[in-house]
């Protein structure tokens, strides 16, 4: 059965509302605010400039939190087509990395990784196996533009 993805609002409401309705540490609240930041850019298409991190955070303690960030990867995966935390912080030492060689992406999917990296002046060629990620199709919302 197929779900579909989370509405942009409902997102977002459910960060604010993790926000605000439980006593939260200030590291948690921070990495909720890059969260909406993150889904914002996405909804513009845009490069977002970094991705939350929730990686030392063993214990979630709320629900509601645990649901925005459920809701904000269901969203990012389905909607958008982006299934790795693409943000211009880490593309750009990445870039860096990789300078002037000849860069090919392999299943490049919905191409997050090779607008970012094109951002940061790089000249690559992405491509991908998959039908549906051709330009400008499943799933909408994606970064490429039609040639």
């Amino acid at each position: 059965m197929f779900f579909p993805p989370p509405s942009f609002e409902k997102v977002l409401n459910q960060i604010t509302l993790a926000r605000t309705q439980y006593p939260t540490p200030v590291h948690f609240l921070k990495q909720l605010d890059h969260l909406g930041e993150f889904m914002e850019a996405l909804a513009r298409q845009e490069i977002p400039r970094r991705a939350p991190d929730f990686g030392d955070i063993d214990i979630i303690e709320s629900d509601e939190i645990e649901r925005a960030i459920r809701s904000a990867r269901s969203r990012t995966q389905r909607k958008h087509g982006m299934w790795s935390m693409v943000d211009s912080t880490w593309t750009r030492d990445l870039a860096d990395w990789i300078a002037q060689r000849i860069c090919l992406e392999v299943m490049a999917g919905a191409g997050w990784l090779a607008k970012a990296l094109s951002a940061h002046g790089l000249s690559l060629i992405a491509t991908d196996y998959d039908a549906r990620a051709k330009w400008g199709q499943t799933p909408r919302g994606l970064p490429r533009q039609t040639p």
